[in-house]
């Protein structure tokens, strides 16, 4: 099963929120296509946490929960309950105008960029692993000649797909509970007291996980009782 979302939101809200929303565009699409799940003027689609989770296994309920949280704040779905049974809780979503501005501008450059992709977009050539650890070191030299971002700390932080989208969610909460602030060296510092409280990766997406859950400021070391007495996390 392939995964699509658009890069441009992605970047701007996460790429758990360029997933979910791609797919809610697509089957309202669908919906409004069989002329489907139309209420209050617009078309819905809805699915359960659990359900999502299964579509999206690489992403915890909990995460997708926030997710959904988060979309809805943003502003670019809503919410609704048109279940036929009174304690059916399965929620319904339906895409705002403003989730679709964003949509049909994200489309708009797509299609620029495919009008013009012979002219700008270059091959990729292919390398052995020699050269490739060669190009990838020029890359990390010229990249720290540059100004870091939240984004560029994190990327540069680890490789794995699962913790990125964990920090970057534990970013986007910091800044929203101050106002918009959360620097580079106070990223830095919480990796580094992450790299003191863990030593693998599965190790910190539990702790971030732990951090988004109760929405705190920091890491702390687990609470289910996998901790050492230095505050290290055994794994």
């Amino acid at each position: 099963m392939k995964h699509l979302f658009d890069v441009d939101i992605a970047i701007k809200y996460g790429v758990n929120v360029a997933i979910i929303l791609e797919n809610m565009n697509y089957w309202i699409k669908k919906n409004e296509a069989n002329d489907k799940h139309f209420y209050e003027g617009k078309y819905w689609t809805y699915n359960s946490i659990k359900a999502f989770h299964e579509m999206f296994p690489y992403m915890s309920e909990r995460q997708i929960s926030y997710c959904l949280n988060k979309i809805v704040e943003l502003g670019l779905i809503e919410k609704g309950n048109f279940n036929k049974l009174k304690y059916d809780q399965t929620c319904w979503y339906a895409i705002t105008d403003f989730g679709n501005s964003i949509l049909q501008n994200c489309q708009m450059e797509e299609t620029n960029l495919s009008n013009g992709f012979n002219a700008i977009v270059k091959p990729i050539p292919n390398i052995n692993t020699d050269i490739n650890t060669d190009v990838n070191t020029y890359i990390k030299k010229e990249s720290k000649k540059k100004k870091e971002t939240l984004s560029s700390v994190i990327d540069s932080y680890t490789d794995n797909e699962e913790l990125k989208d964990c920090l970057k969610e534990f970013v986007e909460m910091r800044k929203a509970g101050n106002k918009g602030m959360f620097t580079v060296s106070a990223l830095k510092k919480n990796l580094g007291k992450l790299d003191k409280l863990a030593i693998n990766d599965g190790a910190k997406i539990d702790i971030v996980n732990q951090t988004l859950e109760h929405t705190w400021k920091g890491f702390y070391p687990l609470q289910d009782g996998r901790n050492n007495q230095k505050g290290g996390t055994i794994f």
